[in-house]
């Protein structure tokens, strides 16, 4: 549901998740910090960036 521009702030945990931010320039992160936020694509690429997504 995000749209360009957006902010998505996970909440402090492990997340067994993968990641395709469909071409959306959006801002992903933990709300406490990367410390205690993570995100595990279980053996999968756990951040899909398949459509020219810019990483900063």
């Amino acid at each position: 549901m995000a749209i360009d521009g957006d902010e998505v702030v996970v909440a402090p945990g492990a997340y067994i998740e993968t990641i395709n931010l469909l071409g959306k320039a959006i801002t992903l992160r933990g709300s406490v910090g990367p410390e205690v936020t993570v995100i595990d694509g279980d053996g999968l690429a756990t951040v899909a960036a398949d459509n020219k997504e810019d990483w900063t």
